[in-house]
């Protein structure tokens, strides 16, 4: 069984509203939850997750509020705030992980993207391009993708939960860990440097966005299905992914 380590994160203090729920927010808003993640989702709107849903709350007029936080501390808020949304997760891979995601009724809209996470090795190393070949390896991912360990731990040396993309970079081009997993876009900005076997994806995931079971969330499901149809229509969609998976 493979070594887990985590790297430290600051303490949290989180505030409960007199709703119960993890935040202060109008009730009659939806609240969605986004991993901070370089090439994803950011504050400043960029990524493709930002882009996609920024371009449908316009088509749909929707009333929500955007929150970001590192991947764990999404999964963490979305569990505990009964009014919130998580804007790119699946279903089945959550559950596999975490019994909370069987156990609790959960609302999910359409897929808007299918995520494969690949394995880098740094270029003057070997591809990966089997399970066998993470057999005694470092492996390095972000925090929060604990569902990693259920196919690569049995095989891996040692699995270290890293806060951000650039960390976890960092301590691949350092020699501290030998493997990176993770679903970076394809581009040369972020992979130009690191050895990479497309053709062998460890994971396949479907993106979609998950709600807690509300009316209103109930009619944020139905407009965001209805506004993904249109950015498709309108050709948004393939801009805003092209723009940001594309080199």
């Amino acid at each position: 069984m493979a070594a887990v380590s985590y790297l430290p994160i600051k303490p949290l203090i989180i505030w409960m509203s007199i709703s119960g729920s993890l935040f202060a927010v109008d009730k009659d808003n939806s609240r969605i939850l986004l991993p901070e993640i370089e090439g994803w989702a950011s504050p400043k709107g960029e990524g493709f997750a930002s882009e996609l849903l920024d371009a449908v709350v316009k088509l749909q007029s929707l009333q929500v509020s955007l929150s970001y936080f590192p991947l764990k501390r999404v999964l963490l808020y979305f569990k505990q705030d009964p009014l919130s949304c998580f804007f790119g997760g699946d279903l089945k891979t959550l559950a596999a992980i975490d019994d909370f995601f069987k156990k609790t009724p959960l609302l999910e809209s359409d897929p808007f993207l299918v995520t494969h996470y690949y394995a880098y090795t740094l270029a003057a190393q070997p591809k990966i391009s089997s399970l066998d070949q993470l057999a005694g390896k470092a492996i390095g991912t972000l925090r929060g993708n604990d569902f990693i360990a259920t196919k690569s731990g049995p095989k891996a040396r040692r699995i270290t939960y890293y806060n951000s993309t650039t960390a976890l970079i960092n301590s691949l081009k350092k020699g501290r860990i030998e493997v990176v997993i993770h679903p970076f876009p394809n581009k040369k900005s972020l992979t130009g440097d690191l050895n990479v076997d497309r053709s062998f994806s460890l994971w396949a995931i479907r993106e979609r966005l998950l709600c807690r079971d509300t009316d209103n969330n109930r009619a944020l499901i139905e407009s965001f299905n209805v506004g993904l149809k249109k950015v498709k229509a309108q050709k948004i969609y393939q801009r805003v992914y092209d723009k940001n998976f594309m080199q």
